[in-house]
Parts: C-alpha cells; sequence; structure tokens
C-alpha cells in the first residue's frame, strides 16, 4: 500500500500564479514526485476510468514548466489571450477551472462582470476545438500508466474536485485530504453562493462519514473541525495538524532572494484574495482617514485576485477617487515578484475576519516583515503571538497601529529583530516528513538535511 497526492485541480490550475490553496497543493505534488520511496507518487483521477492513475509525462511537464506560468502582470489584454489560447491547445483536457482562471487572469475581472463572462466563454470555446480535435488524432505522446493505484489518495483540495467528487470517493477506499478551513460550512455569510457552501459541507460531511483522514492546516481548524464534526458513538473522526510549510520562502532561499531590499518608495503590503472576510475596506477607510488628516501614510499594495462579495469595497473606491496612488490593488503577480515585495514591504498587514491558517501572515514573518494581524486565531497562531493583533472590527486601533508601525522606526526594528531571535521558516522537506509518518507511518523517511535558516515543523507550531 501506498501514498498519492491527488494533483487533478492542479493540473488545471498550474498555469497561474499560485495562491494560497494552490500553493500547498503545488508542494504536496511536488514532494510525492521528487520522493524516492517507491510506494509515494501523485496521481490525477482518469474520470472515462472511474480510476485514480499515475500522472503521464505531459501533465509532469506542465506541473514544472516555468513556460506555463500565466499571465505576466505586464502583459496586455492581446498577449494575455495570446497566452490562454497557447495553452488551450497545448492541453485541451484541462478542466473548465482552465477558463474561469483564464478570464480573471485576461480581464482583471470577477465573475458578475460581462467582461469576464465573454472572456470565459471565447477561451473555453477554442479549447473545446482542440480538445475535439486532439480526440480525432491518432497517437498517445502523453501515455498515462493505465493500472489504477492501490493505497492511501491524499486530497490536496477536496473541494477542488467538482462533479467528480463523488466519482473520485469510489474510486479509493483509503483517503485522507488537506483541511484547509471550514469557513464555508461554519461561516456561509463569507461565501459568494449558499449553493457552493451547501456544496462544500455536503462533501466534507461524505469525507468524514466514509473515515477520511483528515490533516488540518493550524490548530485553529482542527479546533474548528472538531467542533463541526464531533465524535459520534464515541468515535472521533480521525484528524491531525499538518505543520505548514515556508514554500515561498525556500523558493527564495534556493535562489539567493531572502535578503531585505531597499524599496524605492516605503509601502505597506497585504497579499490575499480580495473578498469579504479580508476586510480590505477597513484598511481603505483608514488611507481616507488618513488623507482626511492630512496624516501621510506609505502606500497600500494589496496582492490578489478579486473573489466573493466585494460590491461595497468596489462602490467604496469609486466613491473615494482620491485614494488613488495611496491604495493600490495590483491583482495576482508571479512568484519572484512577490518574493521582492516581501523584501521590501516596510511591514504587512492582514485585518482578515477568519483564516484556515493565514499564509499571508507567515510568509511575512518568513522574510524578517513585521505584519499587524487581526485578532482571527489562525493568524496569531501563524506569527507565534510575536505580532500585534488588533480586532478586524476596532478601526481606531488599526488607524493607530498603522500610524505607529509607519512613523516609529525602532518600533519596527524592535519586532523585526523579534522574528529572527525568535521565528524561524520551516522546510518543506520536513513539512512533508511529517505527513508521511502521519499517513504513512511505515516509510523510512529520507530527508534531506535543513539549510541554513531553516527551522522544523516543531520550532514553528511549539508554544503558543
Amino acid at each position: 500500500m501506498g501514498l498519492f497526492v491527488d494533483a487533478t485541480d492542479l493540473v488545471s490550475v498550474a498555469a497561474f500564479p499560485l495562491t494560497g490553496i494552490s500553493r500547498v497543493q503545488s508542494f504536496l505534488v511536488r514532494q510525492a514526485c521528487l520522493d524516492d520511496d517507491p510506494r509515494v507518487g501523485a496521481v490525477v483521477f482518469d474520470e472515462a476510468k472511474g480510476i485514480f492513475r499515475r500522472m503521464n509525462p505531459d501533465e509532469e511537464e506542465r506541473l514544472n514548466s516555468t513556460d506555463f506560468r500565466f499571465p505576466g502582470s505586464t502583459d496586455g489584454t492581446l498577449e494575455k489571450y495570446r497566452k490562454a489560447f497557447a495553452l488551450a491547445k497545448k492541453a485541451p483536457n484541462l478542466r473548465k477551472d482552465f477558463d474561469r482562471l483564464a478570464a480573471a487572469a485576461i480581464t482583471g475581472k470577477g465573475p458578475a462582470s460581462l467582461r469576464f463572462r465573454i472572456s470565459k466563454i471565447v477561451v473555453r470555446s477554442y479549447r473545446l476545438f482542440w480538445k475535439l480535435l486532439s480526440s480525432l488524432q491518432a497517437g498517445d505522446k502523453g501515455a498515462a500508466d493505465p493500472r489504477p493505484v492501490r493505497g492511501t489518495v491524499l486530497f490536496s483540495d477536496p473541494a477542488g474536485l467538482g462533479r467528480s467528487f463523488h466519482a473520485a470517493m469510489q474510486a479509493t477506499s483509503r483517503r485522507a485530504f488537506i483541511c484547509h478551513d471550514l469557513i464555508p460550512f461554519l461561516q456561509p455569510e463569507h461565501v459568494g453562493t449558499q449553493s457552493y457552501a451547501a456544496e462544500f459541507a455536503g462533501k466534507f460531511r461524505h469525507l468524514v462519514a466514509t473515515g477520511s483522514h483528515a490533516l488540518c492546516v493550524s490548530r485553529h481548524t482542527l479546533d474548528c473541525f472538531s467542533r463541526a464534526f464531533p465524535a459520534v458513538g464515541g468515535d472521533a473522526p480521525r484528524a491531525d495538524v499538518l505543520p505548514m510549510p515556508s514554500i515561498l520562502y525556500d523558493q527564495a532561499d534556493s535562489l539567493g532572494l531572502t535578503s531585505r531590499l531597499p524599496a524605492r518608495e516605503p509601502f505597506v503590503l497585504y497579499c490575499s484574495t480580495v473578498e469579504i472576510r479580508k476586510n480590505h475596506i477597513l484598511l481603505a477607510r483608514i488611507w481616507k482617514r488618513a488623507l482626511d488628516d492630512g496624516v501621510r501614510l506609505p502606500k497600500l499594495v494589496c496582492v490578489g485576485k478579486r473573489g466573493w462579495l466585494i460590491a461595497e469595497l468596489q462602490a467604496y473606491m469609486a466613491a473615494n477617487p482620491q485614494l488613488a496612488g495611496h491604495v493600490d490593488f495590483v491583482g495576482q503577480v508571479s512568484d519572484l515578484e512577490l518574493i521582492e515585495l516581501y523584501r521590501s514591504a516596510l511591514f504587512g498587514v492582514i485585518p482578515s475576519y477568519d483564516e484556515g491558517w493565514g499564509l499571508g501572515a507567515s510568509e511575512c514573518l518568513d522574510f524578517g516583515t513585521p505584519v499587524i494581524v487581526s485578532t482571527a486565531p489562525a493568524l496569531q497562531e501563524a506569527v507565534r503571538g510575536l505580532m500585534p493583533a488588533i480586532d478586524p472590527d476596532d478601526e481606531v486601533a488599526w488607524y493607530a497601529a498603522i500610524r505607529r508601525m509607519s512613523e516609529d522606526t525602532a518600533y519596527r526594528e524592535s519586532l523585526a529583530s523579534l522574528i529572527e531571535k525568535a521565528y524561524r521558516p520551516v522546510h518543506p522537506k520536513e513539512s512533508w516528513a511529517a505527513i508521511k509518518a502521519i499517513l504513512l507511518p511505515d516509510a523510512i523517511a529520507t530527508v534531506a538535511p535543513q539549510q541554513a535558516g531553516m527551522g522544523t515543523p516543531q520550532d514553528l507550531h511549539a508554544g503558543g
């Protein structure tokens, strides 16, 4: 019996900048592919045959080649279409998630936008044309091992399987899954559609009912999981905490890009999907208040794609055009661009109402950048209680904290010094070894020596 990471969803989104869940998915799949243990690998679900099979060469190339990274943040609309069409032609069997992500990348708009809907139709039509054409052509260049795998399938994002979910569940009797968060289940008001919240809840109930092993991304998420799925008949669902790796920092470390960089002008960084629970509107109000008070704050740079329920934020920005140049929504950026932003930001801010882990907060600390977080438990866990934490509804306190962090150099430097002394990033290989110890306990760990400055999962999760 073995351990196989499901890459079905990632294969469809690998062409785009990795963020949040997709970054964790990529880490899991890559570690599985790099593992020398013959019982370990990465698989995709073959819906036509109803089996999980090992990835084929084309799929592996798509995940590993930087040529597939789309789009460049400086590309024009026509260039973005050209890249989307090239990808659709090369890999027409991508799932329909590709069409949605391509439309978002091309237009910079959300699903409610007419431009987004038109773009999605154009990309999907082009992709389906090449899918039909490729099915008529002879040859099997990207042949996969047709045999079903035997062992535990680790679903890196069970919600990402879409309509294939129940068929995929029937294809394996041993399952584990990453529980990134339970927000759609416990706080459906933060989700764009109630149908999605209901679908999410149904999938998780099925996973728990069939004895799947949950790997939660934080202690907070484990607590939420335990509340949502209490023990039935004395048998508690199987669940453990996954020590979250410092994925982006590890990439930067391999390139020698971890030292601090001077910025051309001071800026504050918020890296997160733009959606209602992320509370961007609090920051917009604070920057507006600073302008009204004659206080010059550093520019606020918001990195991330547009998500659910942001009409109020959009209306506020439109009603206050003076914020242009002071609050900048830059959309998705490449990994190298994001690394540079973390290295050169004056400090970070994350006023989110809730998180499963708080990746943006831990990434700030990975690069030695102080950050102000909300009192959301996962965020405080991610920063190990080292950084200032403020109620996400306390605008006055946030304004004061942002002013202090902007103006008091000694205070910022003291926080940076605290990070250096008390925090260590987690090496991805250490995190992968912990996963194998849970799901494949008889495996012989073959973990490379730690790189300088990288800590163990125990370092990160020790104490508070």
